[in-house]
Order: C-alpha cells, then sequence, then structure tokens
C-alpha cells in the first residue's frame, strides 16, 4: 500500500432512540462492512467515492467536529444526513481534490448481508501479534509485512494482513493517516515542515513527499501510516524483580542523585531533568537504579544518542547491568528494528518508528550534532514519550536552547563536576605549532612526533588522534601507517571517519585495545571509553569545526579509567585560539568547583 485510495462512510447503529454514529474512511468497504456488524453497527451510508488519502483523511477530521453528527443522534428521519449534504456542498476544497460524493441512496443494512458474517477480525494469534507489533509503532504497510515476518509469524497473503488491519481499525485500536499534510507542511513520519511537490508513479495524481524520509522509507501524502499510542499506565506498585549489576559502586555523591531520580519519578511536577556532568563522571550509571525502577513497574524505556558509537557500545553496558531484561539496539544496519522490548537503545533518526511508547527516554548526548537546531529530531523526540512520561537529559556540555529551559523551570538541573574515581578531567596543554596545510606525518613538526612516541612508548597507552575533516584524516592516516611501516609496526594504526565502510570494525578493534593509534573526526568525541588513553587533537584552531564544547568532550576521552586517570590531552594548532582556551577554562572550573564539594582527593 504504497498508495492508498478510501472511501468515506457514516455507519450507525439504534440504541433506543438514538443512533451510535461512527464516521471513518477504509480501503476495502467490503471487509470494513463485515467488520462493523460483529461490532454491532446495523447499516453504513458511503459518502465519496474512491478518493485520496488525504482529502479522506480532511473529511473524516471535520466530519466528527460537526456537533450535531455525534455517536448520539436523534432518531429524525434524514434530518442529519440533509445536514451532511448541505455542508459537503460549502466545503470547496473538495472540488480541488477531486473529491465526488455519490448520490444519495438508502443506507445499506449491514445486519441483511449474512455473506459478510466472515471470520475476518476475529480473536486470532495473526491478530493478537499484529496489535503487539503496533504497540507504540508508526508504522507503513511494508514495514509491518517485514515485522510479521521478523516475529516469525506465519506466511499471510497481503490480503489477509488488510484484514487484521482493519479489524483493528474498525475497533480503534489502531489509527490510519497520510505520511504527511500538505496543507500543514508536515511530515507525521519524521516531523520535517517542507514538502516538496511531486507526481505519484502509482495512481498518477499529485502527491507530496517529506525529503527528510528519503533514507528511511519515501514519505508520500497517499502512502498510509499506522500508528498505535502504547496506553498502558506505569503501575504503582511493583510487577517484577530486575536483577541490577553495576561495574564499579557509586561514589556517595551519586548514590544521592540516583536515589532522588528515582524519588523524582512518583513527582507529577517534574518530567524533564538536565544531568550535566563532567566527562566521565558516570552519569550514565547514574540513571541505572531509576531504569531499574520503571523496568519493574511494568514500564518501557528508550535510551538514545545521536552517535551509532554510542548505541552500540551502550548496548554492551546495559547487558551487563540488565542481564536478564529484553534489549534492542537499532541503527543504520542493525537488525531486529521491529522487535517489542523493555529496553530499547537506538539513534535519535530510529524513533521515525515510534508512536507514543516510553515510559521513560534518557538523551545521552543531548548537545551533540544534528540534535542541536534540528526541530524535527526534536518533534520525533517528543512524539516518542507517552503523555505522562520523564525525560532525562545527559549532558557534559549542555546548550544555551536547554540551560535556556532549566531558567524558565521546564527542566531540573542535577550537576555533577567530578568523576567517579574522584580525579579531575585532565586540562588540555595548549600549544601554537607550525603545522602543515596539509596534514602529512612526514611535514609534520617533530612536537607531533614526540607526542605519539610518548604515549605509545613511555606510558603505554592507547592514543586518540582527532582531526578537523575526513580528507584530512585520510591523508593523515595514510602517511601516519606509512612512517611506522618502516619500522614493521604498521599494524600499531588505524584510521576511520563517517564514510569508512570498515567504521565500526575499526572502533570496535580500537576499544578492545588491538592497537594503539586510532585517527579520525568527531564522530568518536562523545560516548566512547578506553580504560587507558592520550589524546592529540591536531588543528584545533579550527574553530567552525573545533568548538569548545568539542574539544571538552575530546578532553574527555582521556583519564577515564581508574588505572589510569591522569592522561594527558593536547590541543595543537597553528594559534590558540578563543575556543580552545575556552575549553580549557571550563575544565578546570569544573574541577575547582569539584574540589569546592569535597569531591576531588589531593
Amino acid at each position: 500500500m504504497k498508495c492508498c485510495r478510501v472511501q468515506v462512510y457514516v455507519a450507525g447503529q439504534k440504541i433506543d432512540r438514538f443512533y451510535r454514529i461512527r464516521v471513518d474512511m477504509t480501503y476495502d468497504l467490503a471487509i470494513e462492512m463485515a467488520e462493523l456488524k460483529k461490532s454491532g453497527y446495523e447499516w453504513i451510508w458511503p459518502l465519496t467515492e474512491s478518493i485520496g488519502l488525504y482529502p479522506g483523511y480532511q473529511l473524516v477530521k471535520m466530519l466528527k467536529k460537526l456537533p450535531w453528527l455525534s455517536w448520539r443522534v436523534q432518531l429524525v428521519k434524514s434530518r442529519w444526513r440533509n445536514k451532511i449534504k448541505k455542508w459537503l456542498k460549502k466545503e470547496r476544497w473538495l472540488n480541488e481534490w477531486g473529491v465526488k460524493i455519490l448520490p444519495e441512496k438508502e443506507p445499506f443494512m449491514i445486519s441483511n448481508f449474512s455473506d459478510l458474517s466472515t471470520e475476518i477480525g476475529s480473536n486470532c494469534p495473526e491478530i493478537i501479534k499484529l496489535r503487539a507489533l503496533l504497540r507504540g509503532r508508526n508504522l507503513y504497510f511494508s514495514e509491518i509485512i517485514s515485522g510479521i515476518k521478523e516475529m516469525g509469524l506465519r506466511d499471510q497473503t497481503l490480503l489477509e494482513v488488510k484484514k487484521n488491519l482493519i479489524s483493528l481499525l474498525v475497533a480503534d485500536v489502531v489509527e490510519m493517516v497520510p505520511a504527511n499534510l500538505p496543507f500543514e507542511s508536515f511530515c507525521l513520519r519524521c516531523g520535517h515542515t517542507e514538502l516538496t511537490l511531486t507526481q505519484c508513479g502509482i495512481c498518477g495524481e499529485r502527491t507530496w513527499y517529506c525529503p527528510e524520509c528519503q533514507s528511511m522509507g519515501e514519505s508520500l501524502t497517499c502512502r498510509p501510516l499506522f500508528r498505535r499510542i502504547d496506553q498502558a499506565l506505569l503501575r504503582n506498585q511493583k510487577m517484577q524483580e530486575v536483577e541490577l549489576k553495576f561495574s564499579f559502586p557509586l561514589s556517595p555523591y551519586q548514590k544521592k542523585l540516583s536515589d532522588y531520580l528515582v524519588s523524582g519519578l512518583k513527582n507529577d511536577q517534574v518530567s524533564h531533568w538536565l544531568i550535566w556532568a563532567v566527562c566521565g563522571a558516570g552519569k550514565t550509571e547514574i540513571t541505572f537504579a531509576l531504569i531499574a525502577d520503571v523496568l519493574e513497574r511494568g514500564g518501557r524505556i528508550l535510551f538514545t544518542s545521536t552517535r551509532r558509537e554510542v548505541v552500540r557500545q551502550m548496548v554492551d553496558r546495559m547487558k551487563k547491568a540488565f542481564p536478564k531484561v529484553s534489549i534492542v539496539g537499532l541503527y543504520g544496519g542493525s537488525e531486529n528494528k521491529y522487535f517489542q522490548s523493555q529496553l530499547t537503545i537506538a539513534t535519535i533518526h530510529q524513533l521515525v518508528r515510534f508512536y507514543h511508547a516510553f515510559d521513560l527516554i534518557i538523551f545521552d548526548e543531548v548537545d551533540a550534532y544534528p540534535y542541536q537546531g534540528d526541530q524535527r529530531l526534536k518533534n520525533l523526540l517528543k512524539r516518542s514519550i507517552k503523555k505522562e512520561g520523564k525525560l532525562v537529559y545527559l549532558s557534559a556540555t549542555p546548550g544555551d536552547d536547554l540551560l535556556g529551559q532549566v531558567r524558565l523551570g521546564q527542566v531540573e538541573m542535577l550537576t555533577l563536576p567530578a568523576r567517579f574515581h574522584r580525579k579531575g578531567v585532565p586540562v588540555p596543554f595548549l600549544e601554537n605549532l607550525k603545522l602543515p596545510p596539509y596534514p602529512d606525518f612526514k611535514k609534520m613538526p617533530k612536537e607531533v612526533r614526540e607526542r605519539i612516541e610518548e604515549t605509545i612508548y613511555r606510558d603505554l597507552a592507547q592514543l586518540y588522534i582527532f582531526l578537523p575533516t575526513r580528507r584530512m584524516v585520510e591523508i593523515f592516516g595514510q602517511t601516519l601507517h606509512k612512517y611506522y611501516n618502516e619500522k614493521e609496526i604498521s599494524d600499531w594504526v588505524q584510521y576511520t571517519h563517517s564514510q569508512d565502510l570498515n567504521r565500526s570494525s575499526k572502533v570496535e578493534g580500537f576499544l578492545r585495545g588491538d592497537y594503539p593509534i586510532l585517527a579520525t573526526t568527531t564522530i568518536l568525541e562523545r560516548g566512547v571509553t578506553v580504560p587507558k588513553s592520550n589524546v592529540l587533537v591536531l588543528y584545533a584552531d579550527q574553530e567552525k569545526i573545533f568548538q569548545h564544547q568539542n574539544l571538552i568532550q575530546m578532553a574527555g576521552r582521556g583519564g577515564r579509567s581508574l588505572y589510569y586517570p591522569d592522561a594527558k590531552v593536547w590541543f595543537l594548532g597553528k594559534r590558540i585560539s578563543g575556543e580552545m582556551k575556552k575549553a580549557r577554562k571550563w575544565i578546570i572550573e569544573m574541577n575547582e568547583e569539584a574540589k569546592k564539594r569535597g569531591l576531588l582527593d589531593a
């Protein structure tokens, strides 16, 4: 159903001296009548011929707002039907969209059609599992088919799936909507607010598409979305026991923040928190008790981030922390996209398939690109959480927008200026050097080689080397690899960036300690942890790419482990920029604040 045409109808059931009225649209009137009969409806009056999905959706929405066409209509012969006819004639936009109203006829008496009394929509396992598949979801018909296969259900014809969907639609369990709304210029799938006019390749009529949805499934005005709100409420009592394992004991201050979050879950006055913590402070672990509490009460949780590497590593961490909880990781190229789990860990772009699904959302690195400044992603986040749900933002460098919400009282802020091992964040060394225009390693000043050799030979540590662009990473990585090849240790060097097809395997190898040197872009500035590592940022003065937030995050890659808390961080540039100074100043101030609170050892 990439292109869907519908018929708008009115159906009724006599209850004493009143009618229960239903206004809706359907893609198969015969199947709809069978389902309506099972629900007790006696007659149906088709209002339109087969029309486009969007005008059908708008017509139904407008009819439902008419006060005299409620579910209880007094039985006065033809009076309300004449009102509908007069109202339809006034709506000129219907003609513009090619909507043809059927000539007035007596309504079909559904109860007279015994041949429609079929087993369609019975309480069969396929419908029960289809209902479960769509819980808190926002899916195309093609995605529903993929989900059915993923769930291991028996092979079903497209007609069987359509019948089962109508059963859920008539029961008002599932809603069918156009993928985007051109009058409102809004994509219901991803939240984007700019649509482009085109022509449908199936029906040949004008339609609109969303350019942002192209990579994850085309959003067309005539393409239906099937969505279902997860209406299950968070219980007030425990439904199950959840085993929680920490990889390290929480510090007293971490425990204090953790307990505060758990108690705040019961506070209806607070729904959003910001945990502002330095890199490596263990802010994720602070949320573990909150996660356990929500899971024990039967809730569903989303842990989201903008970066795929963060999600992949977080899946492993969460499985260790919650060994008996169902967990799924969603990112580009992942499997089990339709598996319903207690704890979902996903990149924020994967939220296009969720619809009011989660009791708790934890958003790690909320300040990271591309979330900041992208209203579409903010719409996705808002749509994915339940009405009564709670949201926790995690950040080491929150932006002005989030801090503004804190000042307005919309978000409550909790701060953690110290790492769990009671050592400060490494303060970077700022150096201005004559770096070459192109990062050929052999043309680099000797200080660059000295920093690398100091790390791998003397400190016996691993080294992140950050560069501004993909092209610079490739040039530096290739020339550094060639240099160490002459020393017969070229397998010590790897380099990667967002377009590298082997990116995941290289990152995983570096995290395992398979090699000591990794040159990369900002894709690894957040969310990844190496127990013993130093950090070298080259061309750190390129302020358009390396802003102080990025530099703070890069510095935060070092010293995260109790085994190597005093890491070394170098910012090297042709000059010492204002952003470099700002990042260093911020780190020093946070360390001083932690000292004042008694959170750092001498």
